[in-house]
């Protein structure tokens, strides 16, 4: 008797049926990234010395949704 009653009031409650759509989003990720340096060679006799210059690192990381 219990269990006919809590039965009898999920199903007035819930109504018999449902029906959820949901959607998730599409993440699109890139990253970008530059590195530069300058080198010199400079021959001193028979050997070559490379000097480096001064060297920078750029990187930008995006994401789009869709």
């Amino acid at each position: 008797m219990i269990r006919e009653l809590i039965d009898t009031d999920l199903e007035a409650v819930a109504g018999g049926t449902s029906n959820v759509v949901f959607s998730l989003p599409t993440a699109i990720q890139s990253l970008t990234q530059t590195n530069s340096i300058t080198q010199t060679g400079v021959a001193l006799g028979a050997d070559v010395v490379q000097v480096a210059g001064p060297q920078s690192n750029v990187g930008a990381q995006v994401a789009t949704f869709s």
